[in-house]
């Protein structure tokens, strides 16, 4: 049989011109929205999750994005997003690139199962199905509400589960069409692999098996009464591996779950489902009048109560109930019409039903407004007489569609116009603010993003005081209240820190107070309002060590406490315990230069060089940019060259005066200054060797064995520097801060009122070595005299 050159050049089409068309396509209408910010749950999910942030293309970067952030499991995508911070980091841009790709793909993929089943199916005129599949296709590409789906970065969770299971429902057509075995075995293989991949990218998904077995008797068994009885017992045992899956999920308890789901709700189990009747119905509705200005991002309902309040609950669930009666009743006479119902409802089924979920999201239409777009274009086709009209009115409408787009797309290119629009449209005033305030963040307009936050804390307020108002005072959901007061903390929490960025430390001072009123746990805020005690407030940096050690209790590893704790100390003189905390920080973020950094100066100062160097030069390799890094390393070079000049000329005298031991004491004290102890100590011993009556010698090495907690030791060398010196106050003070070290308060005391004797007059010092602590209440010490 010869093949008519339209069917030839359809075929060529089909294979070849499609995809790339539908791709020039999705590019040009979705190119306003590449300069778009993240918005909602981009945050959470891939903004600030660290479980994406691959850094280098590997399966164990893959599996960890993968169970990362794992709220709800999603796999499938949570891998795209690693490999796109791969390729490009946190660039919103990019990320909407590839979910416009993946429209195109889904797009591409829904043209070849539209085809395959008008092939099944007369057309209007004896139209092409190759035709007349891809104009379906590209108007369902085209159309308006898919904007949010593709726009909404993290909505690609639905576009890959929509596309997934379009690629399986088609793969299953092409085995049920397949002649041999080997082939339908191939189609029926990459129909589960995709059917997984859809369940994998979002759990709506678990529909995919009813959608197959509702194609199956629409279009391969001609709505078969016998093969329908014959079904059932299939469906019912689908219904029961469905139903035995959430019981399992749910612990055996799924009304208990879904009772505590909803007490995270301002509505209950049957206001939702209620209101779902009207949700369903705007949905049908956008897939006729799309119009940009019914678009919204975050909607705001008034709940059902009942079918009469309001009326429109009770004319929704009729027209739903007078659609599906069509669909029944014309099920064999208007075939694709009536699927077409049948598969708008299916795929909303999970999400506008029980499961407690936000009312509404119009990324919730994008699979479920794909077979009703090709029933659309056959039915407007099959009132137009001539071909010629057809494609008239297709790029008419194809224009409109596109038109209204990009239109749409213009606002998720702009933060600010996209909220803006929210507010306008009456969307939830907290989240809208919100979602202002994280815009003009981003773009460092912190004036603009303050107010913004302030008004989104001023919303979160009302909103707790409905939820906390009812007649006896006692809140009806008290988990909710307590949901809203997280959601308050954050707000006031990065409130705070614009504040900080502005400047106004005592109104931010406030605000992390108010966070840390409204969830007191909130380790974040006591990170923050400790920071901003360090930094405005002198003497209160014992407050903020209390906050950042209640952190630590909480988390012993967290990086911002150890940090913080470390830069307290070194600020007040205290470099071994900072050192500590910063060694901690290490240990817990070996990555982390900013650790490294502050471990290497500090280490710097205590005379340890060598280990300076090595954490100061890790922190430049992780960060090539850290100044200050850079910097403290100079310095060390800068002091190396200097000790080096010193030792030389030092051991040029000592070359003319070998036995001089106040020169081997000068070469153990540049040694020690420059961390090396042991090379310090063999001078140390040179001097008292040359000099056994040379007092400071001794009182050196008893300094180093005091650094390395040998307290015995050290007493032994600060005696001998005693006998040389009996009133050496050094060696006094030392040997009384070894007897207290080795728990020997009343020779503690001895060498404390021997030091009195000696002239020693810096009480006040005395009284704050962490070595003496505990002998001041010894009526002894009490009675030391402290001034000369």
């Amino acid at each position: 049989m010869r093949m008519e050159p339209r069917a030839r050049l359809w075929e060529v089409l089909g294979k070849a011109g499609v995809l790339p068309a539908f791709l020039a396509l999705a590019l040009a209408l979705w190119a306003p929205s590449l300069s778009g910010p993240f918005v909602l749950d981009d945050l959470d999910n891939i903004y600030t999750n660290p479980s994406i942030r691959m850094e280098r293309l590997s399966l164990e970067g893959l599996a960890q994005a993968a169970g990362g952030y794992a709220a709800m499991g999603r796999p499938v995508p949570r891998m795209s997003f690693a490999l796109d911070y791969w390729l490009h980091g946190l660039s919103a841009g990019w990320f909407r690139v590839h979910n416009v790709v993946l429209h195109a793909l889904a797009a591409f993929f829904l043209f070849l199962l539209f085809r395959l089943t008008l092939e099944r199916l007369p057309r209007p005129g004896g139209a092409s199905a190759p035709l007349l599949a891809a104009a379906a296709a590209a108007l369902w590409l085209a159309h308006p509400v898919q904007t949010q789906a593709v726009s909404y970065v993290v909505q690609r969770m639905a576009v890959m589960a929509a596309l997934f299971s379009v690629v399986s429902l088609w793969a299953y057509a092409r085995g049920r069409l397949a002649a041999s075995g080997g082939k339908k075995g191939a189609w029926f293989l990459l129909c589960g692999g995709s059917g997984l991949l859809a369940l994998g990218s979002k759990e709506t998904a678990v529909v995919l098996p009813f959608l197959i077995l509702l194609y199956e008797g629409f279009f391969f068994r001609d709505l078969s009464a016998r093969w329908l009885a014959r079904s059932l017992a299939w469906v019912a045992g689908a219904v029961a591996v469905v139903l035995a899956a959430a019981l399992v999920y749910t612990e055996f308890h799924p009304f208990r779950a879904l009772e505590s789901a909803y007490e995270l709700r301002d509505f209950s189990l049957g206001q939702r489902v209620l209101t779902q009747f009207r949700v369903v119905a705007r949905y049908a509705s956008l897939l006729a009048a799309p119009l940009p200005g019914r678009l919204n991002l975050a909607q705001h309902w008034e709940v059902s109560r009942s079918l009469l309040a309001p009326p429109a609950t009770l004319a929704a669930l009729a027209a739903i109930l007078l659609a599906l009666g069509a669909a029944v009743a014309f099920a064999r006479k208007r075939r694709l019409a009536s699927f077409a119902v049948f598969w708008f409802f299916g795929n909303l089924v999970l999400e506008s039903s029980v499961y407690p979920l936000e009312m509404s999201f119009d990324h919730r239409l994008y699979l479920a407004s794909a077979f009703p777009v090709l029933a659309l274009a056959v039915g407007a086709g099959g009132l137009l007489e001539t071909p010629r009209q057809r494609v008239a009115v297709f790029l008419l409408v194809l224009a409109v569609l596109g038109a209204f787009s990009f239109q749409r797309n213009r606002f998720w290119g702009d933060g600010e116009a996209l909220w803006a629009d929210c507010l306008k449209k009456g969307g939830p005033q907290d989240r809208c603010y919100r979602g202002l305030g994280f815009t003009f963040l981003m773009e460092g307009d912190l004036e603009r993003s303050a107010r913004a936050y302030e008004q989104a804390v001023a919303a979160e307020r009302e909103r707790i005081a409905a939820h906390a108002r009812t007649p006896d005072g006692v809140p009806e959901k008290p988990r909710l209240l307590e949901w809203d007061n997280r959601k308050l903390a954050g707000d006031l929490n990065t409130l705070g820190g614009v504040l900080v960025q502005l400047g106004r430390l005592e109104q931010a001072e406030k605000t992390f107070r108010e966070a840390l009123a409204a969830r007191p746990e909130y380790s974040e805020a006591m990170l923050n309002l400790g920071l901003v005690l360090a930094l405005a407030h002198s003497g209160r940096s014992q407050e903020a060590g209390d906050l950042f050690k209640a952190v630590l209790g909480k988390d012993s590893g967290n990086l911002f406490a150890l940090l913080n704790m470390g830069d307290l100390a070194s600020a007040g003189g205290d470099a071994v315990t900072a050192a500590g905390y910063y060694e901690r920080a290490v240990l817990a973020a070996p990555d982390s230069a900013r650790a490294h950094e502050s471990l290497g100066r500090v280490l710097a100062a205590l005379g340890r060089d060598e280990a300076a160097r090595e954490h100061l030069a890790l922190a430049l390799s992780l960060a090539p940019g850290l100044s200050t890094a850079r910097e403290a390393l100079t310095e060390l070079a800068k002091k190396r060259a200097l000790l080096d000049s010193e030792t030389s000329r030092v051991r040029e005298a000592l070359a003319r005066r070998p036995d001089d031991p106040r020169l081997h004491n000068r070469l153990g004290n540049l040694f020690q200054g420059a961390g090396d102890l042991a090379t310090a100590a063999r001078h140390y011993r040179d001097a008292v060797e040359a000099d056994p009556g040379f007092a400071e010698g001794w009182s050196n090495l008893g300094n180093l064995s005091m650094a390395r907690g040998d307290f015995s030791t050290a007493r032994e060398f600060f005696s001998r520097a005693l006998s040389a010196e009996p009133d050496n106050i050094p060696a006094l003070y030392n040997l009384a801060c070894a007897s207290a070290r080795q728990d020997r308060p009343e020779e503690a005391a001895a060498w404390l009122e021997r030091l009195s004797r000696a002239g020693f007059s810096d009480w006040d010092q005395a009284r704050q070595d962490p070595d003496l602590a505990g002998l001041w209440d010894r009526p002894e010490c009490r009675d030391l005299i402290v001034s000369p």
